[in-house]
């Protein structure tokens, strides 16, 4: 169960950083790494640590950052400029 310092994180900071980083470029994150560096860096903000074997995942299209199973998480690029955390 997450503590209500990350339950704030993922409810109350990563949406309005996602809307505002929407609001500003007209678009979500084009990926889970622009997601990490754009809105998690940026923002300075720490995500909660997940049980082994779960990992995140921002699904651009809905702007939502979702947790998958490991072994079905799709695949992260790698792109240019962008560092993959």
């Amino acid at each position: 169960l997450l503590n209500v310092q990350q339950k704030a994180v993922l409810e109350f900071q990563i949406p309005p950083a996602v809307q505002m980083f929407k609001a500003t470029e007209g678009r979500f994150p084009k990926s889970h790494e622009e997601f990490m560096q754009k809105i998690v860096e940026a923002n300075q903000l720490v995500l909660p640590e997940l049980p082994e074997g779960a990992v995140y995942r921002f699904n651009s299209e809905k702007g939502e950052l979702w947790v998958y199973p490991e072994a079905e998480a799709p695949e992260v690029e790698v792109n240019k400029g962008v560092r993959p955390l």
